[in-house]
């Protein structure tokens, strides 16, 4: 864990989109391979956010229900249900939002929350929390090298990542003891545990609501100098 590079990426990810919900704009493909890093000579000096052929105005407008926005390595639960599940979920747990005006936007923004929790989570442990081993217990391939035309190992891959969703998570829907099972997580600073923590919450709503959220708290280790 580099604690300076690290905080670096992190604070710049979190500013970013920050900018982008405020502008009512959502990511949609948020993962670490579209955050670039430039550099003076060895130096990091910023991150930025790329692929902006995925950053679009935030709109529903045309789709009958959901259609899932993340790429796989970063997807949230909710987002691997279908359109006609996804409407059900919005109805029944349309209470949990009554503050929002727009339930849509409020989703896809805790969408992008979980996605920085993944990021954040791969930059302290190498590789995102949710990807699943084989049965030697060492990491499963990248499933973007998966064949495009082999639809039954995409289909599998994506069923183990859901499994590990669904059976990982406490009853409270944290994933802490299941990210706590690598040592290198428990060896960053206590507040980093604690943001992955939140933005990595099985319910939406027990996520923040917001990278204003986010920020204020993580304020010393995304903000200050020092941890």
């Amino acid at each position: 864990f580099v604690y300076d590079d690290s905080r670096r990426i992190l604070q710049d990810v979190a500013f970013g989109l920050q900018a982008c919900h405020s502008a009512h704009i959502i990511h949609r493909d948020l993962h670490a391979g579209n955050i670039g890093l430039m550099y003076t000579g060895d130096s990091l000096e910023r991150a930025v956010l790329m692929d902006f052929g995925q950053i679009s105005e935030f709109s529903f407008s045309g789709i009958s229900g959901h259609a899932p926005m993340s790429p796989l390595q970063t997807r949230p639960p909710e987002q691997f249900l279908s359109r006609e599940e996804f409407r059900e979920y919005k109805r029944v747990h349309e209470s949990e939002f009554s503050g929002e005006k727009d339930i849509d936007f409020a989703l896809q923004k805790r969408a992008n929350i979980f996605n920085f929790g993944c990021i954040a989570y791969q930059i302290v442990a190498g590789h995102v929390p949710f990807k699943p081993r084989n049965s030697d217990g060492s990491l499963m391939g990248d499933p973007f090298k998966i064949d495009s035309d082999d639809l039954k190992g995409r289909y599998a891959y994506e069923q183990r990542v859901l499994d590990l969703l669904e059976s990982k998570k406490d009853d409270l829907g944290s994933y802490r003891l299941f990210l706590e099972e690598g040592c290198v997580f428990k060896s960053t600073p206590d507040v980093l545990q604690r943001v992955i923590v939140k933005c990595l919450m099985y319910h939406p709503w027990e996520r923040y609501g917001s990278f204003d959220d986010l920020l204020s708290d993580a304020n010393y280790f995304l903000v200050d100098p020092k941890p």
